[in-house]
């Protein structure tokens, strides 16, 4: 059955996650909101998390504050089956 093209287009996001983490590069996420123990940010129409600890170097008490941001950061955790994606704002702070 042949594939429609929502389905190859996010084939293609998921692919180009993928291709970030492993290349260790920097990509630009929205966050959308504020959820138990840190952000759901939106990449490239991919909604991933943002746990608090990877916010920012030093601890964080207001996320509430980065809803609407747009943010860059790293993939550290992609489980495509799941639909799972971990990043981290404090990689990329951190080698800045």
């Amino acid at each position: 059955m042949p594939l429609s093209n929502n389905e190859l287009a996010s084939d293609e996001r998921w692919e180009n996650l993928r291709l970030a983490q492993q290349r260790r590069e920097t990509v630009t996420g929205r966050v959308v909101e504020r959820v138990k123990g840190g952000l759901k940010v939106e990449v490239d129409g991919i909604l991933a998390f943002l746990p608090g600890s990877q916010i920012e170097i030093t601890l964080v008490q207001d996320f509430e504050s980065y809803v609407g941001d747009e943010i860059q950061i790293r993939v550290i955790k992609i489980n495509r089956k799941r639909r799972n994606v971990i990043m981290s704002r404090k990689a990329v702070l951190e080698n800045s």
